[in-house]
């Protein structure tokens, strides 16, 4: 159970350092030094979402940030995010929040 958190632990601090930059999961198994079905388990296990359901969680909540501090255009703040394609971050952000990445913007900068 130990070794288990501090696994999980440590891929989080990997995943929350370099999550615009993780190219898959076997990325951060390695660097955890397990297997990728090991730490597939372990995160399901434990948390009770995937690694990726996380890492999008964490490019989320930042892309939700940048949209609300900063100007810059989406398809920049797309790859600041870790989303190579601007048309299909759009999308998942859609998805996740219920509207464009735009209509968040002009909306969280009206009322915030």
């Amino acid at each position: 159970q130990r070794q288990s958190m501090r696994l999980i632990a440590r891929a989080m601090d990997y995943r929350n350092e370099r999550y615009a930059n993780v190219a898959d999961l076997d990325e951060i198994a390695r660097y955890c030094n397990i297997s990728k079905s090991h730490l597939q388990h372990l995160f399901q296990a434990c948390r009770k979402q995937s690694v990726w359901e996380t890492l999008q969680t964490i490019r989320m909540e930042e892309a939700r940030r940048l949209l609300t501090e900063t100007d810059h255009p989406v398809s920049l703040l797309a790859s600041m995010v870790g989303y190579n394609d601007a048309n299909y971050f759009s999308t998942v952000f859609a998805r996740e929040n219920g509207m464009p990445p735009r209509r968040y913007r002009q909306r969280n900068r009206l009322t915030g």
